[in-house]
């Protein structure tokens, strides 16, 4: 009994219960994590380009539907387009300073896959620092208060690291 990929897994034991085929319900998560890339994309690119070309965004979104790659990640049943969905998500969120978006789909990444901790260390911890550079705090409740995303994420990723040490007594089961 191994994974990488918590949440994939959890999504696909889902369709088993309601009666899907383990198999068809991956294809099936795979398509909709594929469409959920394309929108992330469109976002995420819309977030960079100024007001006066934003109808560009539409671009990026078509570029990648026209890859094979894409065309075959998606269609594979495997994770791969969620997590490439979740980092893309993240991206666009930081780009426009919702950090508490960002700290969703860096812990949906790390759910997904566990290079979504690197994303999370990358994106709130760059944060941090530039917020701390900014505004040094004075009072360690400010301190604190800058410091929120990083911490929840540390809480949720020491939490999720405990379970898998306790049940699967590694902190990356896998097979």
């Amino acid at each position: 009994e191994g994974y990488t990929n918590l949440l994939w897994t959890l999504m696909v034991a889902a369709g088993i219960a309601s009666g899907i085929n383990a198999s068809l319900m991956g294809h099936w998560l795979g398509f909709f994590s594929g469409v959920l890339l394309l929108l992330a994309t469109y976002f995420y690119s819309r977030s960079l380009l100024p007001r006066e070309m934003k109808w560009l965004a539409l671009a990026a979104p078509a570029l990648i539907s026209f890859s094979n790659s894409f065309a075959a990640w998606v269609i594979s049943g495997l994770e791969t387009p969620l997590f490439a969905a979740w980092v893309t998500a993240a991206l666009a969120a930081y780009v426009v300073r919702r950090i508490g978006w960002v700290l969703v789909f860096c812990i949906l990444a790390s759910l997904t896959r566990p290079e979504g901790v690197l994303l999370a260390a990358l994106l709130l911890g760059v944060d941090w620092v530039v917020q701390l550079n900014a505004r040094p705090p004075k009072r360690l409740t400010e301190l604190l208060r800058l410091s929120r995303p990083c911490l929840a994420y540390g809480l949720f990723i020491a939490g999720l690291s405990a379970f898998r040490l306790l049940y699967y007594g590694d902190v990356l089961p896998n097979t």
